[in-house]
């Protein structure tokens, strides 16, 4: 336990100190082998063109199989600011309540691609910011 990093939970009247891993109910060195993250990225798309159009992202991972991935994203501009995660066809929400855009994530085994459908309520100033993470382990 020469490294001090990741989330430690002790356990009641132990120390924060300790090195013997039996003294915390939660140690990050536990789950070393457990939805390891192999790559990830960011970046950002305009989407102002969105009113009239389909437009897709593309995401290389290059890894010869189906990873597990999270895509992450917040809009700029007249949209709320608030975080949204992106594992399946999700509805995007915008800061008056209305449904602004569809978003449609597809995996296979060299690229993530991210498919943006307006919708009725759909402001200009679409800027996405993104990050995406791709996982070392194969989904089955």
């Amino acid at each position: 336990m020469s490294d001090d990093w990741g989330m430690k939970v002790t356990k009641d009247t132990k120390s924060v100190t300790s090195t013997d891993k039996r003294d915390y109910s939660v140690h990050t060195e536990d789950f070393l082998n457990i939805l390891r993250i192999e790559t990830g990225g960011a970046g950002t798309i305009d989407l102002n063109d969105l009113r009239f159009n389909i437009q897709t992202l593309t995401i290389a991972h290059g890894f010869g199989y189906i990873p597990y991935f999270k895509f992450f994203g917040y809009f700029s501009g007249a949209h709320s600011t608030n975080l949204f995660d992106i594992t399946c066809p999700s509805e995007i929400i915008d800061s008056a309540g209305n449904p602004s855009v569809y978003v449609f994530p597809v995996i296979d085994a060299t690229n993530l691609v991210v498919t943006f459908y307006h919708a009725l309520f759909t402001p200009a100033n679409n800027i996405l910011h993104y990050h995406s993470y791709f996982g070392r382990d194969q989904l089955v």
